[in-house]
């Protein structure tokens, strides 16, 4: 997905004399294909093993939903997601792939099932599923149809079990080219990555039990939710929590998706997750990331502080930092560097004062709202200095700039009342003056 790359691919259908590109092209297959026989030039074996793997996972966590199968501009990803997601250098471009791997199970062709699940490629095709374009969503499913037809005749030991995974996903698909949530998607392609490993994933066994004891899938909600929580063993519990965690930062692009963290209530179990001891290992610093995913999402930033008094709660986080002592953060195994806290924590303000004051002078926030940000603001600075980090001081004092002109151009605070806040701040600040 870089720009030169995009420009490539770009230019082989506006071009009229892509010939040499062509010729390049073809020069680098055979030179990689001098030893394929016959046998192998009649499968998919030499078009799969072109796929990086690394590159596939990361483009199943960064799967641009918006991006139509047949756009032929150069696509950039929204600043606030990019932030989140690998660079695009790293990350295939699925207007490419997606065409590439319905070929590859072509009915023609042999497909060797389990190498077309362990490069993910099973995976990407699922993920795209959520794609807000019915072309892109139609050719995954017919990447599916095809890739069934060759599992049926397939000789593999667990055979029966991805039958019936994709048995399950059809089950569940209510209409024709059905749209499903990007969070269920990202919680199938976790499902398979615990399906490949059945020696070294401790969830495998209850992910197997959990797809033996269902018809179909509920694709509004995430199912196993509860019963990975209840478990009474630590390590375990520890790994579970991880899971789930990381499912939910890196499978929230809409608001659907986190209308499904709603319906579980899972936001204020993860907010006393935060610093608790059954906590799993630098676990702050991924549900910092998790919080910040949800305030990228339209309304999300909302929602926490509306919903979940989030604002007091993160003031009462920065001042369990602040308090901390440094030589204990060396020995405690579960957390992080005070550098590493101070960055996670400051970008989750960060994003929460660009979605909060980027509404129009009609959905300004309410004044309670503003003062508990300026209150987070205030003790962030102190924290801010004690990590002796230049570069976050640098964006943090620009986002104290943002909020204090937030404070001079909102007409329903008193004069005085603004006046006395923006006091405050320089007291802190006087570099401000």
């Amino acid at each position: 997905m870089s720009r030169e790359d995009q420009e490539k691919f770009v230019s082989i259908e506006r071009s009229s004399k892509y010939g040499e590109l062509l010729r390049g092209i073809k020069q680098n297959l055979e030179s990689q294909a001098k030893e394929v026989n016959f046998k192998e030039q009649s499968s998919s074996k030499f078009v799969l093993a072109q796929i990086n793997k690394k590159l596939m996972k990361e483009t199943v966590s960064a799967f641009p939903i918006d991006l139509a199968l047949n756009d032929r501009s150069i696509y950039s990803y929204p600043k606030a997601r990019l932030a989140l997601q690998a660079s695009p250098d790293r990350i295939y471009d699925v207007r490419f792939v997606m065409p590439l791997l319905y070929h590859a199970v072509s009915p023609s062709l042999f497909v060797d099932c389990r190498d077309f699940i362990a490069r993910r490629c099973l995976a990407l095709t699922i993920t795209g599923l959520s794609s807000e374009d019915p072309q892109m969503r139609a050719l995954c499913y017919k990447i599916l149809e095809r890739y069934y037809e060759h599992l049926l005749s397939a000789l593999l030991i667990d055979k029966q079990l991805w039958i019936n995974f994709l048995d399950l996903i059809r089950n569940s698909i209510s209409t024709p080219n059905a749209r499903l949530r990007f969070l269920f998607t990202t919680f199938l392609s976790r499902i398979i990555d615990v399906l490949l490993h059945p020696e070294k994933d401790k969830l495998y066994e209850l992910v197997k039990e959990f797809l033996a004891g269902r018809p179909r899938f509920r694709v509004d909600t995430i199912e196993i939710y509860d019963d990975l929580l209840l478990c009474s063993d630590v390590d375990y519990y520890n790994h579970n929590l991880r899971w789930l965690v990381t499912l939910f930062r890196d499978g929230i692009q809409s608001q659907n998706d986190l209308k499904v963290l709603v319906d579980l209530n899972v936001i204020p179990q993860v907010m006393c997750l935060y610093n608790s001891e059954l906590r799993f290992s630098r676990a702050n610093e991924t549900i910092c990331s998790m919080f910040i995913r949800i305030a990228s999402v339209d309304t999300g930033a909302t929602l926490l502080a509306k919903e979940y008094s989030f604002l007091p709660w993160l003031h009462q986080v920065i001042l369990f930092h602040l308090n901390q002592n440094p030589d204990e953060l060396k020995t405690d195994a579960k957390s992080e560097s005070l550098i590493d806290i101070a960055k996670s924590v400051s970008s989750l303000v960060f994003a929460l004062v660009d979605s909060l004051l980027k509404g129009p002078d009609e959905d300004a926030m309410p004044l309670a709202r503003l003062i508990e940000l300026i209150n987070v603001f205030i003790v962030l600075h102190d924290f801010v200095i004690k990590s002796k980090s230049a570069s976050i001081l640098e964006y943090y004092l620009n986002y104290v700039r943002k909020v204090a002109k937030a404070i001079r151009k909102d007409g329903r605070i008193p004069d005085k009342l603004a006046v006395h806040l923006l006091e405050l701040i320089k007291a802190k600040m006087p570099y401000l003056s």
